[in-house]
């Protein structure tokens, strides 16, 4: 988001025009969670949408053309040689005509394969809101379950910078849905 915003700037946006470049954002939806503020929303000091940046505003802002459709994918010009410069097209799903490219850049984050009973999923941070609100609401219900004794057990896989901010995040919030001494978080 802060380098498309850049785009809007009047001296990156004139040298595109006067280089006759053309940005594309290619994206599956047109709101997008902000990585860096999830610990926050973990929390509770910020909401879902508050983490969620409006990729059609910000587009709109940058001059930047946002096409709404998963990638599905990529072929290369020429050779196939990613270093030569040679360029692509990315098909998408529902149209008709790929999107020609010179240079790409590809971020798909990733996801897990398989789901397992009892493990909630970070990524896709997309769906990750929706996880969370079912666990805060199933505590919310179940409580009285938990003891000093018998504390709710979360493990946090990923030592990390950001496995850090989420286990204290985790912990911080489930503290005060169930109990100062009813949680316990593992790194």
């Amino acid at each position: 988001a802060h380098v498309l915003l850049k785009f809007g700037l009047p001296s990156l946006s004139k040298t595109l025009s006067k280089n006759n470049t053309r940005v594309t954002l290619i994206s599956n939806t047109a709101l997008t969670p902000y990585s860096g503020m999830l610990p926050g929303y973990v929390a509770g000091h910020y909401t879902s949408e508050q983490i969620h940046i409006d990729l059609v505003k910000l587009c709109r802002f940058s001059g930047i053309r946002l096409i709404l459709a998963a990638a599905v994918g990529i072929t290369m010009a020429g050779d196939g040689d990613s270093q030569g410069g040679g360029g692509g097209e990315v098909i998408l799903e529902g149209y008709h005509e790929p999107v020609k490219f010179d240079v790409l850049s590809v971020n798909i984050g990733i996801t897990p394969s398989g789901a397992v009973e009892g493990v909630t999923p970070v990524k896709p941070i997309s769906g990750f809101a929706q996880r969370w609100e079912g666990i805060l609401e199933r505590l919310k219900k179940e409580k009285c379950r938990y003891t000093k004794e018998n504390p709710f057990l979360v493990t946090v896989v990923g030592g990390g910078a950001g496995g850090v901010e989420l286990a204290l995040a985790i912990e911080w919030r489930l503290r005060g849905v169930l109990g100062e001494e009813c949680v316990k978080v593992n790194t």
